[in-house]
């Protein structure tokens, strides 16, 4: 697992932009380009923050 990044933008926008995903997440909807970026961007301000960092995404490799 890691962390999200500005490469994962195209695969974020398709998850996340899925109608039958979109019921079961706390994002806002339709989830666009700028929606992704912001969801890009929340984890290094958690990080800097001394927050938890819970956005992750699994490795394909």
């Amino acid at each position: 697992m890691r962390e999200w990044v500005e490469s994962d933008l195209s695969a974020l926008l398709e998850l996340y932009g899925d109608p039958e995903i979109d019921r079961w997440r706390p994002m806002p909807s339709p989830f666009d380009s700028r929606a992704a970026h912001e969801f890009l961007a929340k984890p290094s301000e958690r990080r800097k923050e001394g927050r938890k960092v819970a956005q992750l995404a699994v490795n394909r490799q």
